[in-house]
């Protein structure tokens, strides 16, 4: 529970967020983050194709053959850094309406007010270079292990039942067949998990501050 001075359990928080400002208050800040995610995830998706096409024209390579691994995880972290930079005043916002008091701020506008008038407009970017230290890493991996997700699936002739799927890999595979791609997916998780936990305390400690 944001704000607490004391350790209490899930279900307190609830019931605290619930007493101070009702049941709306779990979705406190989520108007925000609906609003960020829309030009955000966009952003990265496009500029991700055209930073992939500016890695195969530095190398002279045709812009329609295939991308490399390396070259998908670059363009991905340019991607995720450059999407995280146009909104990332957003995300100061989501944040700072997550944690207000009930009632601090009427909207996001008057955030806006409040916050440039109290604290400068630097405000909306404190915290900027440890976020982009973050998401790079993960932006990369993301990207490049979801692309190379979906070009498995595009290689694929035909989708088989569930059940059918699951008979054919242990037929061929053995147990060893349902834990194919788990290392490239810890190699993501691992990282993103990691740095995120460490922007979270690194902010509260700043918030404390």
């Amino acid at each position: 529970y944001l704000g607490s001075q004391k350790k209490i359990s899930i279900l307190g928080g609830y019931k605290n967020l619930i007493k101070e400002g009702g049941v709306l208050s779990l979705w406190r800040g989520n108007g925000m983050n609906v609003i960020k995610i829309i030009p955000e995830t966009s952003l990265r998706f496009a500029s991700y194709e055209q930073f992939k096409k500016l890695f195969q024209k530095i190398q002279n390579k045709d812009t329609q053959a295939a991308t490399g691994t390396i070259e998908k995880f670059l363009a991905g972290s340019c991607a995720g850094a450059l999407s995280q930079t146009v909104i990332y005043p957003l995300d100061v916002l989501k944040v700072r309406f997550s944690l207000q008091r009930t009632g601090e701020y009427a909207g996001m506008f008057d955030a806006i007010k409040k916050i440039s008038s109290q604290e400068g407009y630097r405000a909306f970017w404190r915290g900027y270079l440890l976020n982009i230290a973050g998401i790079i890493p993960y932006a990369g991996f993301d990207l490049a292990c979801y692309e190379a997700t979906v070009s498995l699936k595009s290689d694929s002739k035909h989708v088989a039942p569930v059940g059918q799927m699951f008979r054919d890999v242990w037929r061929t595979e053995g147990i060893v067949g349902f834990y194919r791609g788990l290392v490239p997916n810890i190699l993501k998780v691992v990282p993103a998990v990691s740095i995120s936990y460490l922007v979270y305390e690194t902010v509260m400690k700043e918030i404390k501050k």
